[in-house]
């Protein structure tokens, strides 16, 4: 009987969660040219209220001169409509690489993400 409750309930609640609005959006912009590409990191308001969260960006990269990866955190205030920029990372524009955004409540709940990738250099 509990099982069938729960089979009931679960979903129901998993599709009420999903449906609530995000407080905040992350948002990866890319800006190559024939050296570099810039990996920066936004996150954008969808609350009515003043909030203050924290991000992660990670960007791990492989060329011919070998692989490495970036780790930038931090916290920030995000106003009702506001776009903030978070940080950027360069990196070498023939490499491969992974970049991660995500944004944080300060308990450590996700709230939003984005990520890019390339794992086939380009010339």
């Amino acid at each position: 009987m509990i099982k069938h409750i729960l089979h009931v309930l679960l979903p129901g609640c998993l599709l009420a969660f999903q449906d609530r609005e995000k407080p905040c959006e992350a948002k990866i912009a890319l800006e190559r040219d024939a050296v570099q590409l810039r990996i920066t990191g936004y996150c954008r308001s969808q609350s009515t209220q003043p909030a203050s969260y924290r991000y992660e960006l990670v960007v791990a990269k492989k060329s011919q001169g070998g692989q490495a990866t970036s780790r930038q955190s931090g916290e920030f205030e995000l106003l009702p409509g506001q776009t903030v920029r978070l940080s950027h990372i360069t990196v070498d524009a023939g490499g491969a690489y992974a970049g991660r955004l995500r944004i944080f409540t300060h308990a450590g709940v996700l709230l939003a993400r984005d990520s890019v990738w390339q794992s086939t250099p380009t010339h």
